[in-house]
């Protein structure tokens, strides 16, 4: 790589090298390591893109908080929801709202189903709002997904948070419902073509991904290979298996971050709701890797759809 490819000289990249090396060493001697780690690496480095970003924030932005200050807001309350669309030559189209469930009495994923059950009027609300919010960010072009909660007492729509991409994990949800996949419509975007959305003229009426998930910590109950996991989906035509296989510190990477451990998505589908469920019942019960607390049967697992 040479150095014109930089907007910075490379002698200034050095500089920031050795002040990272340097913080990384002071930290080491702080804790009173004979050794340099890579732990203390990665801080010294998380500390100079923090000081990097005080710097553009001071110059480009009124905030004069430094990058260690948070933002405390008040807990969301109410349902979950995911809109989608994506914005074209500054014009936004809605794709649909996809519902969030929870494992109760948590904030961890259990499904996410398409179409949404709510009113109308609320998706209406939902819809303006998505589209008020990229019009207002000045987003002109590409896919975008936004996560809301419902106030249960007011009704108020609270935003949790904008991304500026598809929800891959949605892809066939829609395909399954309207007869048409999202990624057709990002590629058309990307040719400068205007997207076909349909509604209601997929194969079923009803779609979900769902995601079962280790609350405890324990890993899998045994470990599958890619072999078990091909039979698996072979054994499952009618929706997408994808199987997550973590133990070790990925596990307790995964717990730490996420507060649970996502080892299996299924994204399945029906023309009711009972024959949706249904498909993902069959799939719990053919899984014999399940952690130990998530064995079928288990009273947690068999109300885990939340119907």
């Amino acid at each position: 790589m040479k150095e014109d490819d930089f907007d910075i000289p490379q002698s200034k990249l050095a500089d920031s090298a050795e002040r990272v090396v340097d913080r990384a060493l002071d930290e080491a001697r702080r804790r009173e390591h004979a050794l340099l780690t890579n732990e203390h690496v990665c801080l010294a480095f998380a500390q100079a893109e923090w000081d990097t970003f005080g710097q553009v924030m001071r110059a480009h932005s009124t905030m004069t908080e430094d990058p260690f200050s948070m933002v405390v807001e008040e807990v969301a309350h109410g349902v979950q929801v995911t809109a989608n669309g994506f914005a074209r030559e500054g014009r936004v189209r809605l794709l649909g709202t996809v519902d969030s469930i929870m494992y109760p009495g948590t904030d961890q994923f259990q499904r996410f189903q398409y179409p949404s059950s709510l009113p109308a009027q609320t998706l209406a609300r939902i819809d303006a709002l998505a589209a008020r919010l990229i019009e207002g960010l000045g987003f002109r072009h590409g896919m975008f997904n936004i996560e809301m909660r419902i106030d249960p007492a007011s009704g108020a729509l609270h935003v949790i948070e904008i991304n500026p991409r598809a929800a891959g994990q949605f892809y066939d949800l829609f395909e399954r419902v309207d007869g048409y996949s999202p990624f057709d419509a990002m590629l058309a975007l990307h040719c400068g073509d205007e997207p076909q959305l349909r509604r209601g003229e997929g194969r079923e009426r009803h779609a979900a991904s769902f995601v079962l998930r280790d609350l405890a910590g324990e890993g899998l109950g045994r470990w599958p290979s890619m072999r078990d996991i091909e039979a698996l989906a072979a054994r499952h035509p009618e929706g997408h298996v994808m199987v997550y296989r973590k133990r070790g510190a990925d596990l307790a990477r995964e717990m730490k971050w996420l507060g649970s451990y996502r080892y299996c998505v299924f994204n399945t589908g029906g023309t009711t709701l009972d024959e949706m469920f249904a498909s993902f019942e069959r799939l719990v019960r053919d899984i014999d890797f399940h952690p130990a607390s998530r064995r079928p049967g288990a009273r947690e697992l068999a109300s885990g759809t939340g119907r």
